[in-house]
């Protein structure tokens, strides 16, 4: 069983779960993917069993994953939720692309964009959240929440330490966008998010760690603190 707070509803969601997931290869940068789970949903009132179905297209030139350099990644995505509450079936198509520039000297350019789309009103406990560190970085995490959701982002890498190092060291500029809007609203009346400022990375073969301090353009500033281990 799994037990999440929704920090944008402030509920816990607890899930017991079960998934399946296969992925192939069609060339060296081309894989193609399917998922299918089930679960048993409670999200404070709601007592829901969702059954959740994936195809997924990816194309990934990165040759270095940790610090990528005039590359692509980009992910297209079909997403079906089947919940007991909703009653009928909910698309969900999902695009996503990172494209990474190399400019002068270990200057590297990186653009993001994600777009969630829905046919039909998504659960609460499903709909996709903006404000954090992987949306809009000037806002708390999960501080707006909807059917669909439009981000993206620009943000200049400098690294600090040599190319030859094991790890790599550096410092980020970045401006971030986003809204999130529901099904019947169209995306010129959804109200865009923005958030501005700097960070300092440090990427080691077995961990990464990041920290970014980013302004809302309004009236707060957010610290967001990241890491990860790898083996």
């Amino acid at each position: 069983m799994l037990r999440r707070e929704n920090p944008h509803f402030e509920i816990d969601a607890h899930r017991t779960e079960l998934w399946l997931q296969a992925d192939r290869a069609l060339t060296g940068r081309l894989r193609v993917g399917m998922e299918a789970g089930w679960a048993d949903v409670r999200f404070g009132a709601l007592d829901d069993r969702l059954a959740r179905y994936r195809l997924r297209l990816e194309v990934d030139t990165r040759a270095d994953v940790a610090f990528p350099r005039n590359a692509v990644w980009a992910q297209v995505s079909y997403e079906w939720l089947d919940g007991s509450e909703g009653g009928h079936l909910i698309g969900r198509p999902r695009y996503q692309a990172d494209v990474y520039k190399g400019l002068i000297g270990q200057l590297v350019l990186a653009l993001r964009a994600d777009y969630v789309d829905a046919d039909a009103p998504v659960p609460p406990y499903e709909q996709p959240l903006l404000g954090g560190v992987a949306t809009v970085r000037g806002w708390r995490v999960g501080a707006f929440a909807g059917d669909r959701r439009v981000n993206g982002s620009v943000e200049l890498r400098v690294p600090l330490s040599s190319p030859l190092s094991v790890g790599r060291a550096g410092a980020t500029l970045f401006y971030d966008t986003g809204a999130t809007y529901d099904v019947g609203q169209s995306i010129q009346g959804a109200r865009f998010r923005q958030g501005a400022g700097a960070g300092v990375f440090l990427v080691a073969p077995l961990v990464r760690l990041r920290l970014d301090v980013a302004h809302n353009l309004v009236d707060d500033v957010r610290v967001h603190v990241g890491a990860a281990l790898s083996f």
